[in-house]
């Protein structure tokens, strides 16, 4: 199995990763069918009595660093009672943050010799404040003196929020996981001899494979049975991308009429339940299902809301990539002047990206906007 090679060499990478001694925090970019079969690797190492590292996992929402570390605190208060970790309770004075740094140094300087570092993995099921997760990791790499205290955060490849921190390593250090897409589809794919039925999120997964390779009806049913699956008392989150999941499947089989169903549902459900890093997407996707059926004036409307997300997060990429599509939008109805305007300003947005990192990113969507205004005739410059 590629992917089992695969794993088994990120598992030694990440292991000799946190041996690092002026590293404290490590960002690992990911797909996210990848971050699903991660998350199950994680799971896998945190029970293997062999792996050197003491693992916590915390995948609650992060609504704010008082509130995520708040109650971070309390389960690596339990897991050193569980481990027989004495530590120093914090000063009462301390708040937020430094409380809770307080009192995960005072745990890993307790670690017994066969344990190589007190290891935080965070994966926050949704960022209702980028602003506050910046900083709490920030806050985290400039924050930690113990050696034998790190932290693993898990980010989307192509939406980082916190990619350019790690400009400044040693501090901040990053990697890109990627799997063939080959490996990906096996890895992804229900086995029927499986003892356990597949879960709604390996469905899921399964039938973005199917959609991906143009297996449409195979994709429909998975992404049918994927909502089937779905608990009844699922997060608004898992259910949104459920029904994201099925309007993209019909979307990309041709049927975007069928699709605006599940496409609205899961943007009301994204805006009803403040899913700020999803709703986008999902605002995005029902207007490319609008514009396919050449409800343009929608499809605009829409859009604009996933554009109004990306600009408070300050997703500078996300936002100049809307921007483009609407300026597409424009073009397609006919609105020349109004098409300009959009590709312009997506234009400004990309001179805005310095990050090195980023430079492709700039690159290609300015080219793509060059390429959009010349087949218009349109001119660069006002």
């Amino acid at each position: 199995m590629p992917y089992a090679r695969f794993f088994a060499r990120e598992r030694r990478l990440i292991e000799n990763e946190l041996l690092t001694p002026e590293a404290r925090v490590h960002l690992l970019l990911m797909e996210p069918e990848m971050r699903a079969l991660f998350v199950r690797l994680l799971g896998g190492i945190e029970q293997d009595p062999s792996f050197p590292h003491l693992l916590l996992p915390h995948g609650d929402g992060f609504a704010g660093p008082d509130a995520y570390l708040g109650d971070f605190s309390v389960a690596l208060a339990e897991a050193a009672a569980e481990h027989g970790l004495t530590h120093e309770p914090p000063e009462t004075q301390l708040r937020g943050p430094h409380r809770f740094l307080r009192l995960a140094e005072s745990i890993a300087e307790q670690l017994p010799d066969e344990v190589c570092s007190l290891t935080l993995l965070l994966d926050p099921e949704e960022i209702l404040d980028p602003e506050g997760w910046r900083e709490s990791i920030s806050f985290l790499a400039r924050s930690i003196t113990s050696r034998w205290l790190k932290v693993l955060v898990l980010e989307p490849r192509d939406d980082s929020m916190l990619i350019d921190l790690a400009r400044d390593a040693p501090p901040i250090t990053r990697r890109v996981l990627h799997l063939p897409p080959e490996a990906l589809a096996e890895a992804v794919t229900p086995s029927p001899t499986s003892p356990t039925p597949p879960t709604a999120g390996e469905l899921s997964l399964a039938a973005a494979r199917a959609s991906a390779a143009a297996e449409h009806p195979e994709a429909e049913r998975l992404s049918l049975a994927a909502m089937a699956a779905m608990p009844p008392d699922a997060p608004p989150l898992s259910q949104a991308r459920a029904l994201h999941g099925h309007g993209q499947v019909l979307l990309r089989a041709g049927r975007s009429a069928e699709a605006l169903d599940p496409l609205t549902g899961a943007a009301e459900m994204a805006a009803d339940h403040q899913l700020h890093s999803f709703a986008p997407v999902a605002y995005a996707d029902l207007a490319a299902g609008l514009a396919a059926q050449r409800r343009f004036e929608e499809a605009i409307e829409v859009l604009t809301v996933a554009n109004r997300y990306h600009a408070e997060s300050g997703n500078i990429p996300g936002e100049a990539a809307t921007c483009e599509t609407l300026g597409e939008f424009h073009a397609a109805a006919g609105r020349k002047a109004e098409a300009a305007t959009a590709w312009r300003y997506a234009m400004a947005l990309y001179d805005r990206i310095t990050n090195p990192d980023m430079a492709m990113v700039r690159e290609a969507g300015q080219a793509s906007i060059l390429e959009k205004m010349h087949r218009n005739r349109i001119r660069h410059a006002a």
